[in-house]
């Protein structure tokens, strides 16, 4: 996986997929917003996402995800 992060509060990550796993670990202010974007082959869909919390995939949200998806924090 290649990386670039910028002094703007951007994380810009490519990765030419194989069988392996990628991921990405980065830090933020507590209480920020975060908003990721993802693109195959320049298609955006929200189908690229999932994440588990409390032990349930999307945190057990059943609606239809976006791209780019935000995360809004309920507190800091």
């Amino acid at each position: 996986m290649q990386t670039t992060a910028s002094t703007g509060g951007q994380v810009e990550a490519t990765a030419i997929m194989t069988t392996e796993v990628n991921g990405i670990t980065f830090d933020t202010d507590p209480g920020a917003r975060l908003t990721i974007d993802a693109s195959v082959s320049g298609l955006h869909s929200g189908d690229f996402f999932f994440w588990v919390q409390d032990s349930k995939v999307n945190g057990g949200y059943g609606g239809h995800l976006t791209n780019p998806l935000s995360f809004d924090p309920g507190q800091p």
